[in-house]
């Protein structure tokens, strides 16, 4: 069965596809190669993940099993594996110029959750041609609350957390940086399926300031939690008939289109590791950081069973655990070292 589209016409519905299949196993391959530091492991690492969805779709019947997406997709955990070598060459070095501009990086995880932060802000990367959705874009802006709670506490919280996660990443004038990034906002308007909102930009703003005047590595991490519970559960209107949980691992990704999967998974890695990344700066042990923010999404995806139009599963306690797994592998390379927040 997985052998049957090898046979397939070569079309451009074929190559969109191989594209996908490559570029989302590219982060398993860097993310893998820089926990694992071996090339042979990580590439099995995605080969067996690959082989492992492909019989797993042979029983879902909207879905269809193929060799060629096996080897598109051992083909991007290599590319992946490519871009760690390089990340790794490039972060490993204690002090280098970037654009002129002195550049030290002492801490890898926040590195990768910046790049995180930049997918969340600005995948899927593609520009608009022509004025006309721009300027429909506006149009909804400008009908949409100054100061909605939920956008508003979002962006406050990824702005405080991108602002510390620049500092320890060796940024001299994180602020600078920081500010200059609130600029990504409006610059959605000119993305393909991205919606900016108004409070997103006072909520940037916000987080700006509190990362110039707010001390205690605590606040950043409890911020950042309160939102994560908030967004899990709004609006907050309860419903007495439950739904059904479910534990199949990721099924929600795997039964979404391939770009909302995608977007969905760098929004929700970049938020649960950061949530574990700030709890591990306020004191806690990775293992700790991560069995708190898993358990906090498991209480969460619980309580979902009872919110209409949610569908609450095993897969967020489970992609937290992943990403703490990663950072902590991050945190044993030799190359970063710890900075002063």
């Amino acid at each position: 069965m997985l052998l049957h589209t090898w046979n397939a016409p070569v079309n451009r519905f074929m190559m969109r596809d191989i594209v996908v299949n490559v570029a989302l196993y590219v982060p398993l391959g860097m993310a893998g190669f820089l926990v694992l530091r071996r090339v042979t492991a990580t590439l099995l690492l995605g080969l067996c993940l690959s082989v492992a969805m492909e019989i797993a779709q042979a029983s879902a019947p909207a879905r269809s099993t193929s060799g060629l997406d096996v080897l598109t997709n051992v083909l991007g955990t290599a590319t992946g594996v490519g871009a760690g070598i390089l990340f790794h060459r490039i972060a490993g070095r204690k002090l280098r110029h970037h654009l002129r501009y002195r550049f030290r990086v002492v801490d890898q995880g926040a590195l990768i959750l910046l790049f995180l932060a930049a997918g969340y802000l600005m995948f899927p990367f593609f520009p608009l041609t022509g004025l006309y959705l721009p300027h429909q874009k506006l149009g909804v802006f400008l009908h949409a609350s100054l100061l909605a709670p939920e956008p508003f506490l979002t962006a406050a919280a990824v702005w405080l957390a991108a602002g510390k996660m620049l500092r320890a990443a060796g940024f001299q004038g994180a602020r600078v940086w920081l500010a200059c990034s609130v600029l990504m906002i409006p610059l959605q308007f000119f993305l393909v399926d991205r919606q900016p909102v108004p409070a997103q930009i006072p909520g940037a703003v916000c987080g700006v300031l509190l990362f110039i005047g707010l001390r205690g590595a605590w606040w950043p991490a409890g911020i950042l939690l309160v939102d994560l519970i908030v967004r899990g559960l709004a609006p907050f209107q309860f419903s007495p008939e439950g739904s059904a949980f479910s534990f199949i691992p990721f099924g929600g990704f795997l039964g979404a289109e391939w770009q909302s999967a995608t977007y969905t998974l760098i929004e929700k890695t970049f938020f649960y590791g950061s949530a574990i990344w700030l709890l591990k700066r306020a004191g806690l042990r990775y293992r700790t950081a991560s069995a708190l923010v898993a358990g906090i999404l498991l209480a969460i995806e619980i309580l979902q069973t009872h919110l209409p139009g949610r569908t609450p599963e095993i897969s967020d306690p489970l992609l937290a655990l992943l990403a703490g797994f990663g950072l902590a592998g991050l945190a044993r390379d030799p190359a970063t070292v710890t900075a002063d927040t």
